[in-house]
């Protein structure tokens, strides 16, 4: 005689086992990727921010003259500080300083800044300040007894024309703000409405 019982579904353990055991692997394989990921995309290494060439602007060529001691060019350039906070530099090596060139490039920085730069710099926010470049240059001419200031002026001008035609202006590179200030040449002729 046949039992009357209905059948009892058999439960296949080890089917449930692998089943869970794929589910679980999935996820680790997942949180895995997932943690890899995050890992990598924070430890790369991020792009330097761009140059700000529009913080400090040098609208104008700058006034030069001799040192004291006749062996560099000075070059003072009025700098309008566009920024909301103030601009200090207390120490020439925060900024490194580059010749332009003809074809608009840069050359390499000019060795030992502290030779070449006159700090602290100090311009207020939203105030135009001077900054002051030196350039230390052979055969500078010395100003003659009897010569009228102007003259020995236009004469540095001309020394400055054949000596330094290399020279399409200057930069100053401040690597802590990203500020990049394009200093222009000075004039190759003394303005028509000058005395």
């Amino acid at each position: 005689m046949a039992s009357s019982e209905p059948p009892r579904p058999s439960w296949n353990w080890k089917r449930l086992a692998l089943k869970w055991l794929a589910f679980g692997i999935g996820v680790a394989l997942g949180a895995a990727a997932i943690i890899g990921s995050l890992v990598w995309y924070t430890s790369r290494p991020t792009p330097p921010k761009p140059w700000d060439t529009r913080a400090l602007v040098a609208g104008h060529p700058p006034g030069f003259s001799v040192t004291d001691d006749g062996k560099r060019i000075r070059f003072s350039y009025p700098v309008e500080n566009r920024t909301e906070e103030d601009y200090k530099v207390e120490l020439a090596g925060e900024v490194k300083i580059l010749v332009k060139t003809e074809d608009g490039g840069f050359s390499q920085p000019l060795p030992d800044e502290a030779k070449h730069l006159e700090v602290p710099i100090f311009i207020p926010a939203k105030q135009t300040g001077t900054i002051v470049v030196f350039l230390s240059v052979s055969g500078i001419p010395t100003k003659e007894p009897n010569e009228a200031d102007k003259e020995y002026h236009e004469r540095i001008r001309t020394f400055c024309n054949d000596r330094l035609k290399g020279v399409y202006g200057l930069a100053l590179f401040d690597e802590t703000n990203r500020y990049r200030i394009d200093l222009p040449r000075w004039l190759p002729e003394r303005p028509k409405n000058e005395p």
